[in-house]
């Protein structure tokens, strides 16, 4: 029995080390390269540099993901030398100097990106238990021609992943917890106010809160349920409020002098920064309230239609790409595309598809629950998905496919859960036709993304090429 979980926890490290080492490859690798911006490098790298010179400014996302993004260039200091002090009177940068490194700006999100694979393993393997089928299918992660090209750049969605991922991982080991006291919950709420912390979207995960606490509780009686309940919110929505708060408040500290303009501060606020007095606990409140209302102003300002926007009900299907960046030379263009692997995307309707099939033939129809953890795994997956969709739809705002890597990744985990609960016995006894016809999946996932990889390290390519990678017309992908 010990050398039995001494080699499962072995494979566990060695098929871990296997899929980190693939995130360094496929996420990490020259990712100051190309040294040029692209999307919204713009308006972070901007944010990033008045924090080192405690500047103050107002964002429309929480600061935290723009603390990271400082602390890289903080930590590396690879422009010391180079003149960047018109970043500062702006929130928009035009132009960066030739000599601009990107080694620091970048450094985090695409750390944290590289690390959510290892999260992303962890997950699948919390769910089957079985280390070689979850490195395996952590391809959904490590070969995803768009988080990886979104995620090298200076910008918020793979830190706001990794916490995301790192929550749902929290999620998936507190559901089994021999000792169910109220600190996890606190934790819980920690991990997920990290993702509030950089996008407001993260607000999502605040639901993981009722299928954890009636999953562990259900069995208790309803006045014992009721206090534990109103115990357990409180240290959850406390560890929430502690670093949503905390964040704001160090925003707040760090911007000692205005430069930019004051964002449309109350009078208070003002008189708070003349009166050099922004790190004043008894000032928080008033700049914590000028930053939320400001967040709303923004909002309100932004366009309801743009080039490169798309509609929420065609995220799924990879609609709309986004060219990022491109550079023509020789009768070629290198470019950094927003393109999803087409072979991942599918996977993810598919479990979607397949999980609310199984859900309505469990509920509806009376099949029996072969599992009743996945099942419920299942339905949560989904139940994020439908609620996170929903919500996205009376917004009047553009919105963009990124916006859907959340939902993305809640289709990626539905369908390795859907496929774990269909072939459960299968993959018991080690059925040869389903390993190789897996294998072969995995297999025209690295392919896929071999072939669209151009588009995603910026690789040049002749018009002909770039076309060939067109493959569906609703994607709008145009050539240069």
């Amino acid at each position: 029995m010990k050398m039995s979980m001494s080699k499962d926890t072995g494979n566990v490290i060695l098929h871990g080390f296997l899929v980190l080492f693939v995130s360094y490859c496929t996420y990490f690798r020259n990712y100051w390269e190309p040294a040029s911006l692209f999307w919204d490098e713009n308006y972070h790298i901007a944010s990033a540099y008045k924090y080192l010179h405690q500047v103050m400014f107002m964002e429309p996302h929480p600061p935290l993901g723009k603390f990271l993004i400082a602390l890289g260039e903080y930590l590396f200091h690879p422009n010391t030398h180079t003149v960047t002090a018109s970043f500062l009177i702006t929130d928009y940068i035009e132009n960066i100097p030739s000599s601009f490194s990107f080694v620091g700006m970048r450094f985090f999100p695409v750390l944290l990106a590289t690390l959510s694979a290892s999260l992303f393993f962890f997950i699948l393997y919390e769910i089957c238990k079985n280390s070689f089928i979850s490195f395996l299918f952590s391809s959904f992660y490590l070969f995803d021609t768009a988080l990886i090209v979104h995620s090298r750049g200076a910008m918020l969605d793979g830190i706001q992943i990794f916490f995301l991922l790192a929550a749902l991982l929290c999620f998936l080991l507190l559901l089994d917890a021999k000792k169910r006291t109220g600190l996890p919950y606190f934790l819980l709420g920690l991990l997920v106010g990290l993702a509030v912390s950089v996008k407001l979207n993260g607000a999502i995960l605040l639901l993981l809160f009722f299928p954890l606490f009636f999953y562990q509780q259900r069995s208790l009686s309803p006045r014992i349920m009721i206090h534990k309940l109103l115990l357990q919110a409180w240290l959850f929505l406390s560890g929430i409020a502690l670093v949503f708060g905390g964040v704001y408040y160090v925003h707040g500290m760090l911007g000692q002098k205005v430069v930019n303009g004051d964002y449309g501060a109350s009078g208070v606020y003002k008189q708070i920064l003349a009166d050099k007095q922004n790190a004043d606990p008894l000032s928080f409140p008033m700049i914590f309230r000028d930053n939320l209302h400001y967040i709303h102003h923004y909002e309100a300002g932004v366009p309801k239609t743009d080039a490169n926007g798309s509609l929420p009900y065609t995220w799924p299907f990879g609609n709309k790409t986004i060219n990022y960046r491109w550079e023509t030379e020789h009768g070629t263009t290198k470019y950094l595309y927003l393109v999803g692997n087409p072979v991942i995307w599918f996977s993810g309707l598919v479990g979607i598809l397949s999980a609310v099939g199984l859900v309505i033939a469990t509920l509806v129809l009376k099949r029996p629950i072969s599992n009743k953890k996945l099942f419920f795994i299942i339905a949560v997956l989904l139940s994020l998905y439908i609620v996170y969709m929903c919500a996205l739809l009376p917004i009047k705002r553009v919105m963009y496919l990124y916006h859907y890597f959340i939902p993305l990744l809640f289709s990626l985990l539905l369908a390795f859960t859907v496929y774990i609960y269909v072939f459960e016995k299968a993959l018991q006894r080690r059925d040869k036709r389903l390993f190789i016809g897996t294998v072969l999946f995995i297999l025209l996932i690295v392919w896929t993304y071999s072939f669209f990889s151009p588009l995603t390290y910026g690789q040049p390519l002749t018009r002909d090429e770039f076309l060939m990678r067109s493959w569906f017309t609703f994607w709008q992908m145009k050539p240069v």
